[in-house]
């Protein structure tokens, strides 16, 4: 998947298809709701405040490129249950630091996870 990939008809992707996105592949696999508290918390941190800034807007554009491909990749292995299960986690920290207006701290704790994933699947 390319960046232009990421835009269709001026809306991000990221708006339209959050289901193959990380957090909602992981928190499904969970088995939650995709409207589950914890998604509508990520959604807003995400889209009240990253996309706010520059940075944070381009931290969503590079999330969108490498997102899809992370959760195929998971969900190609067998050790998806693994996978899955070390994301849960690590979101579970970030929706603690967002819970605490720690938003620094929660895209840092993110950056770090899709790092991680992609560490052991890429």
């Amino acid at each position: 998947m390319e960046k232009e990939d990421c835009i269709a008809d001026g809306e991000a992707l990221w708006e339209m298809d959050d289901k193959r996105l990380l957090a909602s592949a992981c928190f499904c696999f969970m088995g939650k709701t995709d409207n589950c508290e914890e998604l509508v918390l990520l959604r807003e941190f995400r889209d009240v405040y990253l996309a706010r800034y520059e940075e944070g807007r381009k931290l969503i554009d590079l999330y969108c490129v490498v997102a899809y491909q992370l959760v195929d990749k998971i969900n190609a292995s067998k050790d998806k249950n693994k996978y899955y299960e070390f994301a849960y986690n690590e979101i579970k920290k970030c929706l603690h630091f967002i819970k605490n207006r720690e938003n620094e701290k929660a895209t840092a704790h993110y950056i770090y996870l899709v790092l991680k994933l992609s560490s052991y699947l890429f």
